[in-house]
């Protein structure tokens, strides 16, 4: 038997087997293939790893995702395939298959999934649940995903591709039922946060490009990638009932970022929900209230992240406020040409620039509690606010933003 395949497996994982199906695991120095001790090395913490009988093994864990993917003549893999090709994928075009352990988070395990089709690499993204509790955010994430599909032009989100239950099973432990979704997985692009070890002063972007030297971002980069991030959440804003995507946070990865030469891109990787942060009646003058709300805790989150990712509360520079408004003002121009009863962006803009420093604080007073995702973050935000108003304002009154606009990537 050949270890980091599937042969290395139980012999019940998939009878017979038509590819290749090679197993492995992620580590600081790149992926290595699933060997006898990796396979009964816990996961790094992420959920489940202090659950009753003991953490998450790699091996039975890559087992569960392999024996999955190849029930009823590997129809998991194909459909999931199908979904993201958008066309149908036979058994005999798929020649080998890699399941890599890359990422454990606070609610999910993910792995990814790669799957050589007619001679083609193709990527997806296995987000694994083991609790009721994550499981249920999986659940509503994969739905909330499916029904943003049209809502972001172009696609800026991963496609939604299968869910469905698997089984860990460990020896003559209980078998444990898990939930999984395999979704698009985003080729070349890398998570970011807010760093202090930039080569200039201040807070700068950290891309992790899972090298030893990660890339720092200019501040002009740094600007368009606020500015795409801003240009996605505004496309998905629902303007008959404000519904958004929240929550969402820097510090956990939501956005991720591609750098080619000169070309930046930005994509969203998950939507934990879709609903309104404020109740809004039916009066001509709502649209204008949901649309301060949305933009003002929208300049406000785009500057908040973690250090590093998971050290203490960051705040970004000013300088990205122009990206953030660039990227508003892009997505809400589709918006108005798609559905001529909107306000135009001009328009938008000309009531946004009227606020004074006081109407954005008072307004402020209210966008705090409802859009807030961590406790400690009301009084880090409040700290700030007077500072952030003001910056905002400028940049409101100013054409940096314009200068951005049409440099925020699809």
């Amino acid at each position: 038997m050949r270890q980091g395949t599937i042969d290395s497996c139980r012999k019940d994982v998939v009878t017979p087997q038509p590819f290749p199906v090679h197993l492995l695991v992620e580590l600081p120095r790149g992926a290595v293939p699933l060997d006898a001790r990796l396979a009964r090395t816990p996961l790094p913490g992420g959920p489940a790893s202090a659950a009753p009988g003991g953490g998450i093994l790699y091996g039975p864990y890559l087992e569960a995702l392999a024996a999955f993917l190849a029930r009823d003549s590997f129809a998991p893999l194909r459909n999931a395939l199908s979904r993201l090709l958008d066309h149908p994928v036979p058994l005999e075009a798929v020649e080998a298959v890699r399941i890599t352990s890359v990422k454990h988070g606070a609610i999910y395990h993910v792995a990814r999934i790669t799957a050589h089709v007619a001679s083609t690499e193709y990527s997806l993204a296995a987000n694994t649940a083991m609790e009721p509790a994550q499981q249920a955010f999986l659940e509503n994430e994969f739905h909330v995903l499916q029904e943003l599909q049209s809502a972001s032009a172009p696609p800026r989100l991963p496609r939604a591709c299968l869910l469905g239950e698997a089984t860990y099973r460990d020896g003559s432990a209980p078998p444990r039922p898990f939930m999984l979704s395999i979704l698009e997985w985003f080729e070349d692009f890398h998570e970011f946060h807010t760093s202090r070890g930039g080569p200039r002063k201040g807070p700068a972007v950290r891309v992790w490009a899972g090298t030893r030297d990660d890339l720092f971002l200019n501040a002009e980069q740094e600007r368009i990638l606020y500015g795409g991030a801003s240009a996605i959440l505004t496309d998905c804003l629902d303007t008959r009932d404000f519904r958004q995507i929240y929550p969402w946070h820097h510090a956990a990865g939501d956005f991720v970022v591609r750098l080619q030469g000169d070309d930046l891109r930005v994509r969203l990787i998950t939507a934990r929900d879709y609903r309104s942060l404020l109740a809004l009646d039916n009066a001509p003058q709502a649209i204008w209230i949901g649309i301060a709300h949305f933009f003002l805790n929208l300049s406000m989150r785009m500057r908040l992240d973690r250090w590093e990712g998971t050290g203490d509360l960051a705040w970004a520079g000013a300088h990205i406020l122009d990206g953030v408004i660039a990227g508003f003002v892009n997505a809400w121009s589709r918006k108005s040409e798609k559905l001529p009863q909107l306000p135009s962006a001009k328009e938008v803009m000309s009531v946004l620039r009227s606020f004074s420093e006081d109407e954005w604080l008072a307004l402020a007073e209210i966008v705090l509690p409802q859009a807030m995702v961590e406790k400690e973050e009301i009084a880090f935000l409040e700290e700030r606010l007077g500072t952030h108003v003001t910056e905002l304002s400028s940049a409101l009154a100013g054409d940096g933003f314009r200068e951005r606009a049409g440099r925020i990537g699809a």
